[in-house]
């Protein structure tokens, strides 16, 4: 055995550079790949954050704009609430029995206009042609 290292040991020189060199090459690599994606990932980080603070921005915005209009509405709440205590009850109800006063006589059938006989004759002509 002693005798096969000593005559194969410029082989096996060689042999263990090319490993070696194989090693150096894969470590290389797999460095250059390791940068790659920390570089993606820092990128993804810098996304992630814009778009965490614009979307912070929207929602104070939002927020912003429903404190704004809940002010409104307790405004004209308020105004409403004022009409309705200046108002006599009688006003109130009075207006109330015409407005169901309108929307029942509009439920009652109205009499029917020159122009809508003359459509009824007409397509019953047109049914009795046929």
């Amino acid at each position: 055995m002693k005798t096969w290292l000593l005559e194969n040991l410029e082989w096996l020189l060689a042999l263990s550079l090319v490993l070696g060199g194989a090693v150096l090459l894969v470590c290389v690599l797999q460095w250059r790949i390791i940068r790659q994606q920390r570089e993606a990932l820092e990128l993804l980080d810098i996304r992630f954050n814009t778009l965490h603070e614009h979307s912070q921005r929207e929602l104070m915005t939002m927020g912003q704009r429903i404190i704004d209009t809940e002010k409104h509405v307790r405004r004209f709440s308020d105004r409403i609430e004022n009409l309705e205590a200046s108002q006599t009850g009688g006003e109130r109800y009075g207006q109330l029995e015409s407005l169901l006063a309108g929307k029942l006589l509009a439920s009652e059938p109205a009499p029917e206009s020159a122009a809508e006989l003359q459509l009824k004759s007409l397509l019953q002509r047109g049914k009795t042609a046929e």
